[in-house]
């Protein structure tokens, strides 16, 4: 069986040389399907949060080789909750080209600034995108 996905996004981010945090947020007709954040530590078990949100605060379109165009995200937000506690917001933008080609959709970078458990940080972080929505 195959899932009706129409949105995808995996994002990786490097909060320093031994912690590392996965975001994904998977739709299939409209309804979440999988909308996790991992954080990674070197030596430890990961730690998995399911109240995160991303909001695309600016897009644009793109178009792909066969005409087909996609909205993809130039300015975006991540918030990672766990109860009343802030894990996780940043802010990024994306600052590389998109390169076509992860399925439908694109893979490419962005740079974040915003805070970890209180803790101010910024760097870059890993983007793949794929929007199918109508």
């Amino acid at each position: 069986l195959k899932l009706p996905m129409d949105f995808f996004t995996y994002q990786i981010i490097d909060i320093d040389p031994t912690t590392q945090i996965l975001l994904t947020d998977v739709r299939a007709r409209g309804t979440a399907a999988c909308r996790l954040a991992h954080v990674r530590r070197l030596g430890e078990p990961a730690e998995v949060y399911e109240d995160v949100r991303v909001e695309v605060l600016e897009s644009r379109e793109v178009v792909d080789d066969q005409g087909r165009t996609m909205t993809v995200p130039v300015l975006l937000r991540w918030t990672v909750r766990d109860g009343d506690d802030d894990v996780l917001t940043i802010d990024g933008s994306v600052d590389s080209e998109l390169r076509y080609g992860h399925g439908r959709g694109y893979v490419g970078a962005y740079t974040y600034i915003g805070t970890f458990h209180g803790e101010p940080v910024a760097g870059s972080a890993y983007l793949e995108w794929v929007d199918t929505r109508p």
